[in-house]
């Protein structure tokens, strides 16, 4: 059923909180929303459900960027060798992905994902069962991970 404006919303995120509001305005797989009060600490409504001792912001919520599901091959890069790997789910700020090596924690990487014109600077942020975490170095553009994750064609092209 398409969206039109005046509808009423409810975005539940993936810390257990919602917020609802009006459909204001709707444009190539976007929408403005004017919710049903001000949001006060927007951190608190992005914080990850799991609580963090020691993080620094003397809360404990550990904010988390959304993970987008995908499944498209890439390079993986420790110093010069160059792996193999699958990207399972992407954010602005990392990856989840499959690999058939172990890298220790806090191991710097680049990754290079097809479709983007220069790789990713990282760091391991866990490593088990053939699978790694990375956290990217700097946050990818919205834009960017947007017009990725739309486009077929960008997430299989190999250069």
């Amino acid at each position: 059923m398409p969206l039109s404006a005046s509808d009423w919303l409810r975005i539940d995120f993936r810390n257990g909180q919602s917020v609802s509001g009006r459909l204001r305005w709707r444009a190539r797989q976007r929408v403005g929303i004017t919710l049903s009060y001000p949001l006060d600490d927007v951190t608190q409504w992005l914080a990850a459900a799991t609580r963090e001792a020691g993080d620094g912001d003397g809360d404990g919520l550990r904010p988390r960027a959304p993970r987008f599901a995908c499944s498209c091959p890439a390079d993986l890069f420790v110093y010069d060798r160059r792996f193999d790997v699958v990207v399972r789910n992407l954010s602005q700020g990392g990856a989840g992905l499959v690999a058939a090596i172990t890298l220790p924690v806090g191991t710097a990487i680049r990754l290079a994902l097809p479709g983007l014109a220069a790789s990713l600077p990282a760091r391991i942020r866990w490593s088990r069962d053939g699978e790694l975490g990375v956290a990217f170095d700097t946050l990818l553009g919205f834009d960017t991970l947007a017009a990725w994750l739309d486009d077929p064609a960008l997430r299989y092209a190999r250069a």
